[in-house]
Protein backbone atom coordinates (compact mmCIF):
# COMPACT_ATOMS: atom_id res chain seq x y z
CA UNK A 1 0.00 0.00 0.00
CA UNK A 2 3.05 2.28 -0.26
CA UNK A 3 3.16 3.08 3.46
CA UNK A 4 5.71 5.44 4.94
CA UNK A 5 7.94 3.73 7.52
CA UNK A 6 9.52 5.67 10.38
CA UNK A 7 12.48 4.69 12.53
CA UNK A 8 13.21 6.20 15.92
CA UNK A 9 16.87 6.49 14.90
CA UNK A 10 16.04 8.78 11.95
CA UNK A 11 14.53 12.24 12.29
CA UNK A 12 12.16 13.45 9.54
CA UNK A 13 13.21 16.57 7.68
CA UNK A 14 10.30 18.93 7.10
CA UNK A 15 10.73 20.74 3.78
CA UNK A 16 7.59 22.84 3.62
CA UNK A 17 3.98 22.92 4.71
CA UNK A 18 0.93 25.13 4.89
CA UNK A 19 -2.80 25.50 5.19
CA UNK A 20 -4.68 26.12 1.96
CA UNK A 21 -8.19 27.18 0.98
CA UNK A 22 -8.99 26.50 -2.68
CA UNK A 23 -10.02 29.79 -4.28
CA UNK A 24 -10.99 27.98 -7.51
CA UNK A 25 -11.72 24.38 -8.57
CA UNK A 26 -8.57 22.44 -9.55
CA UNK A 27 -7.06 18.99 -10.10
CA UNK A 28 -4.24 17.61 -7.97
CA UNK A 29 -0.91 18.06 -9.73
CA UNK A 30 0.65 15.06 -11.54
CA UNK A 31 4.14 14.36 -10.20
CA UNK A 32 6.61 11.83 -8.84
CA UNK A 33 7.97 13.66 -5.81
CA UNK A 34 11.23 12.85 -4.05
CA UNK A 35 9.55 13.61 -0.72
CA UNK A 36 6.66 12.20 1.31
CA UNK A 37 3.42 14.17 1.50
CA UNK A 38 0.93 14.39 4.36
CA UNK A 39 -2.52 15.75 3.43
CA UNK A 40 -5.05 16.57 6.14
CA UNK A 41 -8.42 17.82 4.87
CA UNK A 42 -10.44 19.97 7.28
CA UNK A 43 -13.28 20.87 4.91
CA UNK A 44 -14.39 19.49 1.56
CA UNK A 45 -12.68 16.61 -0.26
CA UNK A 46 -9.41 16.05 -2.13
CA UNK A 47 -9.09 13.41 -4.85
CA UNK A 48 -5.71 11.90 -5.63
CA UNK A 49 -4.54 8.72 -7.36
CA UNK A 50 -1.30 7.02 -6.34
CA UNK A 51 0.05 4.17 -8.48
CA UNK A 52 -3.43 3.43 -9.94
CA UNK A 53 -5.16 3.47 -6.54
CA UNK A 54 -7.78 6.19 -6.11
CA UNK A 55 -8.08 8.00 -2.78
CA UNK A 56 -10.87 10.27 -1.61
CA UNK A 57 -9.70 12.38 1.35
CA UNK A 58 -12.74 13.78 3.12
CA UNK A 59 -12.99 16.25 5.99
CA UNK A 60 -11.18 14.91 9.06
CA UNK A 61 -9.07 12.42 7.08
CA UNK A 62 -5.29 12.26 6.71
CA UNK A 63 -3.51 10.56 3.79
CA UNK A 64 0.19 9.94 3.22
CA UNK A 65 1.69 9.84 -0.28
CA UNK A 66 5.02 8.05 -0.52
CA UNK A 67 8.16 9.52 -2.09
CA UNK A 68 9.09 8.11 -5.50
CA UNK A 69 5.54 7.01 -6.36
CA UNK A 70 3.62 8.87 -9.07
CA UNK A 71 0.40 10.55 -7.97
CA UNK A 72 -2.10 12.78 -9.74
CA UNK A 73 -5.72 13.92 -9.67
CA UNK A 74 -8.52 12.32 -11.71
CA UNK A 75 -11.38 14.33 -10.25
CA UNK A 76 -11.89 18.04 -9.71
CA UNK A 77 -11.36 19.44 -6.21
CA UNK A 78 -14.06 21.98 -5.39
CA UNK A 79 -13.63 25.63 -4.51
CA UNK A 80 -13.60 26.19 -0.73
CA UNK A 81 -11.81 22.93 0.10
CA UNK A 82 -9.46 23.42 3.05
CA UNK A 83 -6.45 21.32 3.97
CA UNK A 84 -3.06 21.15 5.66
CA UNK A 85 -0.08 19.69 3.82
CA UNK A 86 3.46 18.81 4.87
CA UNK A 87 6.32 17.72 2.60
CA UNK A 88 9.02 15.79 4.44
CA UNK A 89 12.01 13.54 3.90
CA UNK A 90 13.06 10.41 5.74
CA UNK A 91 16.72 9.69 5.12
CA UNK A 92 17.30 6.15 3.98
CA UNK A 93 20.01 4.42 6.01
CA UNK A 94 21.06 0.83 6.08
CA UNK A 95 19.83 -0.14 9.54
CA UNK A 96 19.24 -3.56 10.95
CA UNK A 97 15.60 -4.55 10.65
CA UNK A 98 14.19 -4.10 14.13
CA UNK A 99 10.44 -3.93 14.69
CA UNK A 100 11.03 -2.20 18.03
CA UNK A 101 12.65 0.74 16.25
CA UNK A 102 10.31 0.88 13.24
CA UNK A 103 6.66 1.82 12.83
CA UNK A 104 4.46 1.71 9.75
CA UNK A 105 2.56 4.98 9.35
CA UNK A 106 -1.13 4.30 8.51
CA UNK A 107 -1.86 5.13 4.89
CA UNK A 108 -5.08 6.87 5.85
CA UNK A 109 -6.62 8.00 9.15
CA UNK A 110 -10.20 9.08 9.87
CA UNK A 111 -11.92 11.44 12.33
CA UNK A 112 -8.90 13.63 13.03
CA UNK A 113 -10.86 16.90 13.12
CA UNK A 114 -10.81 18.47 16.59
CA UNK A 115 -8.23 16.06 17.99
CA UNK A 116 -4.87 16.94 19.49
CA UNK A 117 -3.34 15.60 16.25
CA UNK A 118 -4.94 18.54 14.43
CA UNK A 119 -3.60 20.83 17.15
CA UNK A 120 -0.09 19.44 16.69
CA UNK A 121 -0.24 19.80 12.90
CA UNK A 122 -1.51 23.37 13.19
CA UNK A 123 1.31 24.21 15.62
CA UNK A 124 3.88 22.61 13.31
CA UNK A 125 2.72 24.81 10.41
CA UNK A 126 2.80 27.93 12.60
CA UNK A 127 6.34 27.12 13.78
CA UNK A 128 7.47 26.34 10.22
CA UNK A 129 6.50 29.85 9.10
CA UNK A 130 7.63 31.61 12.27
CA UNK A 131 10.51 34.08 12.36
CA UNK A 132 11.54 32.47 15.64
CA UNK A 133 14.48 30.20 14.83
CA UNK A 134 13.98 28.22 18.05
CA UNK A 135 10.47 27.26 16.94
CA UNK A 136 11.69 26.29 13.45
CA UNK A 137 14.36 24.13 15.05
CA UNK A 138 11.62 22.03 16.65
CA UNK A 139 9.68 21.28 13.45
CA UNK A 140 11.42 17.99 12.65
CA UNK A 141 10.88 16.76 16.21
CA UNK A 142 7.22 17.79 16.04
CA UNK A 143 6.78 15.89 12.76
CA UNK A 144 8.25 12.74 14.29
CA UNK A 145 5.84 13.10 17.23
CA UNK A 146 2.86 13.43 14.85
CA UNK A 147 3.90 10.36 12.85
CA UNK A 148 4.48 8.34 16.02
CA UNK A 149 1.09 9.24 17.47
CA UNK A 150 -0.68 8.32 14.24
CA UNK A 151 1.07 4.93 14.28
CA UNK A 152 -0.10 4.18 17.80
CA UNK A 153 -3.66 5.30 17.03
CA UNK A 154 -3.88 2.60 14.37
CA UNK A 155 -4.57 -0.04 17.01
CA UNK A 156 -6.29 2.13 19.59
CA UNK A 157 -9.59 3.89 20.07
CA UNK A 158 -9.97 7.16 18.21
CA UNK A 159 -8.28 10.06 20.01
CA UNK A 160 -10.26 12.19 22.41
CA UNK A 161 -11.82 15.28 20.87
CA UNK A 162 -10.37 18.60 21.90
CA UNK A 163 -13.16 20.99 22.80
CA UNK A 164 -13.26 24.68 21.97
CA UNK A 165 -12.85 25.47 25.67
CA UNK A 166 -9.66 23.38 25.78
CA UNK A 167 -8.30 25.23 22.76
CA UNK A 168 -9.08 28.52 24.48
CA UNK A 169 -7.27 27.31 27.62
CA UNK A 170 -4.16 26.45 25.60
CA UNK A 171 -4.22 29.82 23.88
CA UNK A 172 -4.65 31.74 27.14
CA UNK A 173 -1.74 29.81 28.66
CA UNK A 174 0.47 31.22 25.88
CA UNK A 175 -0.47 34.77 26.97
CA UNK A 176 0.93 34.56 30.49
CA UNK A 177 2.98 37.74 30.09
CA UNK A 178 0.25 40.17 29.08
CA UNK A 179 -3.09 41.57 30.15
CA UNK A 180 -6.33 39.88 29.15
CA UNK A 181 -7.65 41.19 25.83
CA UNK A 182 -11.11 40.00 24.81
CA UNK A 183 -10.79 41.33 21.26
CA UNK A 184 -7.50 39.51 20.73
CA UNK A 185 -9.08 36.21 21.79
CA UNK A 186 -12.06 36.82 19.52
CA UNK A 187 -9.81 37.65 16.55
CA UNK A 188 -7.66 34.56 17.11
CA UNK A 189 -10.63 32.17 17.00
CA UNK A 190 -12.63 34.21 14.45
CA UNK A 191 -15.67 33.92 16.72
CA UNK A 192 -17.61 36.41 18.81
CA UNK A 193 -16.29 36.96 22.31
CA UNK A 194 -19.78 36.42 23.74
CA UNK A 195 -19.92 32.92 22.23
CA UNK A 196 -16.36 32.08 23.33
CA UNK A 197 -16.97 33.34 26.88
CA UNK A 198 -20.23 31.40 27.27
CA UNK A 199 -18.68 28.19 25.89
CA UNK A 200 -15.64 28.48 28.15
CA UNK A 201 -17.65 29.29 31.29
CA UNK A 202 -20.04 26.38 30.67
CA UNK A 203 -17.27 23.78 30.42
CA UNK A 204 -14.62 25.19 32.76
CA UNK A 205 -16.95 26.79 35.33
CA UNK A 206 -14.74 29.89 35.39
CA UNK A 207 -14.60 33.02 33.24
CA UNK A 208 -11.84 33.38 30.67
CA UNK A 209 -10.58 36.52 32.40
CA UNK A 210 -10.28 34.84 35.81
CA UNK A 211 -8.70 31.76 34.23
CA UNK A 212 -6.12 33.93 32.47
CA UNK A 213 -5.39 35.88 35.65
CA UNK A 214 -4.78 32.62 37.53
CA UNK A 215 -2.27 31.60 34.84
CA UNK A 216 -0.41 34.89 35.32
CA UNK A 217 -0.50 34.53 39.11
CA UNK A 218 0.87 30.99 38.84
CA UNK A 219 3.74 32.30 36.72
CA UNK A 220 4.35 35.07 39.27
CA UNK A 221 4.48 32.45 42.06
CA UNK A 222 7.12 30.50 40.17
CA UNK A 223 9.21 33.64 39.57
CA UNK A 224 8.93 34.65 43.23
CA UNK A 225 10.31 31.29 44.40
CA UNK A 226 12.90 30.67 41.69
CA UNK A 227 14.38 34.10 40.86
CA UNK A 228 15.73 37.22 42.56
CA UNK A 229 13.64 39.54 40.40
CA UNK A 230 11.99 42.42 42.21
CA UNK A 231 8.23 42.48 42.77
CA UNK A 232 7.95 45.21 40.15
CA UNK A 233 9.94 43.17 37.59
CA UNK A 234 7.75 40.12 38.23
CA UNK A 235 4.60 42.23 37.91
CA UNK A 236 5.88 43.57 34.60
CA UNK A 237 6.78 40.11 33.27
CA UNK A 238 3.28 38.84 34.01
CA UNK A 239 1.43 41.70 32.36
CA UNK A 240 0.79 44.14 35.22
CA UNK A 241 1.92 47.73 34.72
CA UNK A 242 0.87 48.73 38.24
CA UNK A 243 2.71 47.02 41.11
CA UNK A 244 0.01 47.90 43.66
CA UNK A 245 -2.72 46.44 41.47
CA UNK A 246 -0.57 43.34 40.92
CA UNK A 247 -0.11 42.93 44.67
CA UNK A 248 -3.86 43.31 45.23
CA UNK A 249 -4.71 40.69 42.58
CA UNK A 250 -2.03 38.37 43.94
CA UNK A 251 -3.36 38.62 47.49
CA UNK A 252 -6.97 38.07 46.36
CA UNK A 253 -5.86 34.84 44.65
CA UNK A 254 -3.19 33.52 47.02
CA UNK A 255 -4.40 34.94 50.35
CA UNK A 256 -1.09 36.71 51.00
CA UNK A 257 1.10 39.40 49.46
CA UNK A 258 3.88 38.59 46.94
CA UNK A 259 6.49 39.36 49.60
CA UNK A 260 4.83 37.05 52.14
CA UNK A 261 4.66 34.31 49.50
CA UNK A 262 8.34 34.74 48.62
CA UNK A 263 9.30 34.47 52.30
CA UNK A 264 7.45 31.20 52.91
CA UNK A 265 9.87 28.44 54.01
CA UNK A 266 10.97 26.11 51.24
CA UNK A 267 9.84 22.49 51.52
CA UNK A 268 12.09 19.89 49.90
Amino acid sequence: MNNVIINNLILPQVLEGGYYVASNPFYHVCRTANFHVMIFVTEGCIYVTEENKDYEIKSGQILFLKAGINHFGKHEIKKGTKWYYVHFLLEQKELKSDSQNQLIVPKKMNEMNGTFIEEKISQLIQNLHSNNQTKKWNCNLEMLEILKELCFFQNQLKPQKITLASKISTYLESLDCEEFNAQKVSDYFCLSYKHLAATFKKEKNISMQHFHQKIRIDKACKLLRTTLLSIWEIANQTGWNDQLYFSRCFKNTMGMSPTEYRNLPLIY
